[in-house]
Parts: structure tokens; C-alpha cells; sequence
């Protein structure tokens, strides 16, 4: 039975950059990285916690950003996009959309 992270990660995968030769992707908080690097061992995954003032990377280091299960805002948007290559990918996946922060939990 596929769950709903499954599906949301297969989803994921075909809206990542074509392959180069070992795309660079940033998994936050981790939730994508075991079943990502199955269905695209050719993805170098680099799982990191969702809290933006403990990263420290390049401009322009990554192929794609992946946030699954985040709630976005403006930190985080003006941490990931110098740090996402030209073309980059940012991928967000919530499978609760709906519910509002407070619900959130």
C-alpha cells in the first residue's frame, strides 16, 4: 500500500532538474531522503533540520530544495533562494495544506 509521503515523494521526483552528473539536493528535515535516493540513487541527498539560522551553505550549491511537511515563510524563502542554483527546483509538499498554523502540530 502506497502512503501518502510515497506518493508525495514520487510526485517530488518528477519535478527534480533533468540529471547532471550527481544532482545536489537539499532534503529539509530529512522526510524525503531514504525513498528519494532509492528511486534516484544518482541524486546526492543532504538532509538538513528546518531550522534556516543553523545552515551555512553556498550560493548557488543546490539543484533543488525539498520542504515536505513545512510551512513556509520568509526566512526560509530568503534562505533557500541564493543558495539554489539557476533553473533550481524548489519543491514544497504538504500533505495538510489545509489546516492553518495553529492546527499545525
Amino acid at each position: 500500500m502506497t502512503t501518502v509521503n510515497q506518493h508525495l515523494i514520487e510526485t517530488i521526483i518528477k519535478h527534480l532538474p533533468p540529471s547532471a552528473s550527481s544532482p545536489q539536493v537539499l532534503d529539509v528535515n530529512g522526510m524525503t531522503g531514504d525513498l528519494l535516493s532509492q528511486l534516484r540513487p544518482d541524486v546526492c541527498i543532504i538532509p538538513v533540520s528546518g531550522d534556516v539560522s543553523a545552515w551555512q551553505f553556498a550560493q548557488n550549491q543546490f539543484d533543488a530544495v525539498i520542504a515536505m511537511e513545512y510551512i513556509l515563510n520568509d526566512r526560509f524563502l530568503r534562505m533557500v533562494l541564493p543558495i539554489l542554483r539557476h533553473g533550481g527546483r524548489l519543491i514544497i509538499a504538504n500533505s495538510r495544506a489545509s489546516m492553518t498554523l495553529a492546527q499545525y502540530g
